[in-house]
């Protein structure tokens, strides 16, 4: 199927490229993140469709803040009361994994240091004895964790570097990520 990158969007048509056939028309936010998916009839008027990308590439980003890693990008994907939802989109896998950070919200401000939480994949090597239910897309994984992090500077944006280990382990794998984007 043909497509064309614009932006945060992916334009993809119909099969063969044929004029005339379905569009769709997926857009992320900061880059990956969540993601908007809206399918086009034929009969879709076409400028109305150009406008529509066009107010999609203008809103801001979601995420505040972008990491760059070793296992791939993370994004600050959302907040949960207290808690903040670190997105991992791993390289090698395709797949994803969310770090539950509760009180990163509360130090946006400044005053970073050391957090520990869980976090919870789509997929992965070590199945655990029970599931944990993912609280952004509501499906259970036996794929899970704890960490702890500690960020390098007190400030925003700020890298940071930990441990993380599977279901009840302590956690002993290192894990570092580079601030890219602080809005």
């Amino acid at each position: 199927m043909p497509f064309a990158a614009v932006a945060p969007c992916l334009v993809q048509g119909a099969a063969g490229g044929k004029p005339g056939g379905p569009l769709t028309l997926m857009c992320w936010a900061g880059g990956f993140g969540r993601a908007m998916v809206v399918h086009l009839k034929p009969e879709f008027p076409m400028r109305l469709f150009l406008a529509l990308a066009a107010s999609l590439l203008a809103a801001p980003a979601l995420a505040d803040e972008v990491w760059s890693s070793a296992l791939g990008p993370f994004a600050w994907e959302t907040d949960i009361d207290q808690t903040a939802v670190l997105r991992l989109d791993e390289a090698a896998t395709g797949g994803i994994v969310r770090f539950l950070v509760p009180g990163l919200p509360l130090d946006v401000s400044g005053g970073r240091g050391a957090y520990s939480g869980l976090w919870i994949a789509n997929g992965g090597d070590a199945r655990c004895l029970a599931d944990v239910v993912d609280p952004v897309s509501g499906a259970k994984s036996p794929y899970w964790g704890t960490f702890t992090i500690t960020f390098v500077g007190t400030e925003f944006p700020s890298d940071w570097a930990g441990v993380w280990g599977a279901c009840l382990d302590t956690p002993a794998e290192a894990i570092s990520a580079v601030a890219v984007v602080g809005e």
